[in-house]
């Protein structure tokens, strides 16, 4: 039986192997591409955090909720299929190297 994170990841790797524009996968252009909207997901966890400290309040976190935490898993959907990793096993040892 796959597992949930499997049958999720698997949504985007066929999107990736129909779809996606930098190839190959994993080399310096895919990388940077992945970075680039990496960056962009910082912005937007950034932007309410910083209109906090200027004394406004947390405010509305739904574009946290709805759009940077899938796609951080996207990004990590990604990275895991690029470089040919398998994400369970180092999230796992991520765990473990961490405690």
């Amino acid at each position: 039986m796959t597992s949930e994170i499997d049958q999720l990841a698997k949504l985007w790797t066929d999107y990736v192997d129909d779809n996606w524009a930098q190839l190959p996968l994993g080399d310096l252009e895919d990388l940077r591409h992945v970075l680039l909207h990496l960056v962009k997901l910082t912005g937007k966890l950034a932007s309410p955090l910083e209109r906090a400290e200027d004394g406004h309040g947390l405010g509305n976190l739904v574009q946290i909720k709805m759009e940077v935490i899938p796609d951080l898993l996207v990004w990590a959907f990604h990275l895991a299929h690029s470089l040919d990793v398998n994400l369970v096993e180092a999230y796992q040892e991520r765990l473990l190297a961490i405690k």
